[in-house]
C-alpha cells in the first residue's frame, strides 16, 4: 500500500481545493444550509419537462433543467437531463463538465474523469474541466501524478487561467509530496 507525505505548504491547498469543489462536489444531506428552497427553480423545471415532452430536441431546455437539478443537488436526474443535452450537442464542453460533477457527486469518478477528459478533447481550453479533473483524480483515485498532470496540462493550454499563480505554487508543493511505500516490518500504531 502506498501513502503520501505531504509537506505543510500543501495542506493548505488541499484544504483549499476541497472547500473550493465542496458546492459542487458533495451532495448536501438535506435541504441548503441557509434553509431557504428556490421554489422558482422547481417550478421552472416543471415548466421545462413540459416543453421537453413536445419538444425532446430542444437542446437549450435540456441545458437548462440539467442546470436546475445541478442547482438543487438533483444529481442523477441532471446526470440525465445533461445526457440528453449532449446527445444533441455532443461537443458542449461546459455542459460534460456539469455532467462529470454530478457524476462525481454521485461517488462514480471513473465516469466523471471520462467526462472530464472528453471535454478536453472538445475544447482543449476548458479551464474548468482540466481543474476538475484534478481535483478527481488527486480527492477520489489518490493519483497525485495524475493530478499534477491534469494541472500542467491546465497550465499549459489556458496561459491566461484566473488563478493561475496559486495553481503553479500549489502544482509544485505537490511536486514535493513523496510516496512512501508500506512495508511488514514498519511498526503498526
Amino acid at each position: 500500500m502506498k501513502r503520501i507525505v505531504i509537506s505543510g505548504g500543501i495542506v493548505f491547498f488541499l484544504v483549499f481545493a476541497v472547500a473550493g469543489c465542496k458546492e459542487k462536489s458533495q451532495p448536501p444531506s438535506g435541504p441548503p444550509a441557509s434553509g431557504f428552497v428556490d421554489l422558482n427553480k422547481y417550478r421552472e423545471a416543471e415548466t421545462l419537462v413540459k416543453l421537453l415532452e413536445k419538444d425532446p430536441n430542444n437542446t437549450r431546455a435540456w441545458i437548462r433543467l440539467g442546470n436546475i437539478y445541478f442547482d438543487t443537488a438533483q444529481n442523477e436526474e441532471a446526470v440525465v437531463a445533461y445526457r440528453k443535452a449532449l446527445d444533441l450537442e455532443a461537443g458542449n464542453a461546459d455542459v460534460r463538465t456539469d455532467m462529470g460533477i454530478c457524476l462525481r457527486r454521485l461517488g462514480r469518478s471513473d465516469e466523471a474523469i471520462e467526462a472530464f477528459r472528453k471535454s478536453i478533447v472538445s475544447n482543449p481550453r476548458h479551464y474548468q474541466s482540466r481543474y476538475n479533473l484534478g481535483i478527481t483524480l488527486l480527492h477520489d483515485k489518490n493519483d497525485l501524478q495524475g493530478a499534477i498532470d491534469a494541472w500542467e496540462g491546465l497550465l499549459s493550454a489556458v496561459p491566461d487561467f484566473p488563478g493561475r499563480e496559486r495553481l503553479a505554487i500549489q502544482v509544485e508543493n505537490l511536486k514535493q509530496a513523496k510516496p512512501v511505500e508500506e512495508t511488514d516490518n514498519q511498526e503498526k500504531r
